[in-house]
């Protein structure tokens, strides 16, 4: 079976993207959102748009880490995953917490230089 993507198909996908996009309230479903208009788009400009709008949107260290996580994961922006990586240690408040933020800066920092992600940070 041959799949044929035209380019009214890839607007279509666009404007459903866009319709998500209007409907999404919370970090997440930006998050989310990002990671689908990746996949399915390839658009990384409208990516980082959406990731911009998760982070206005976050409130917690649980979810500066999951967009930290996918930042680095789908734009391999270094810069600004150091950035919200800080953001969740601002925003720990428990062992849990610091103990996520630590496993999650261990598993990025196999693509990471572990200095720069920690450098300033009390891990």
């Amino acid at each position: 079976m041959v799949i044929c993507i035209t380019e009214h198909t890839i607007q279509l996908a666009g404007t459903l993207q866009g319709e998500a996009e209007n409907k999404a309230e919370t970090c997440n479903d930006f998050r989310e959102l990002a990671g689908s208009i990746l996949e399915k788009l390839n658009d990384k400009k409208w990516v980082k748009k959406n990731y911009i709008k998760a982070e206005e949107k976050a409130e917690d260290c649980d979810n500066f880490l999951s967009l930290a996580e996918s930042i680095y994961k789908n734009l391999s922006d270094k810069k600004c995953s150091i950035s919200v990586y800080k953001k969740a240690e601002e925003k720990a408040e428990d062992t849990r917490n610091f103990s996520y933020l630590a496993d999650s800066i261990n598993v990025t920092s196999s693509s990471l230089v572990a200095s720069s992600v920690v450098e300033g940070m009390i891990i």
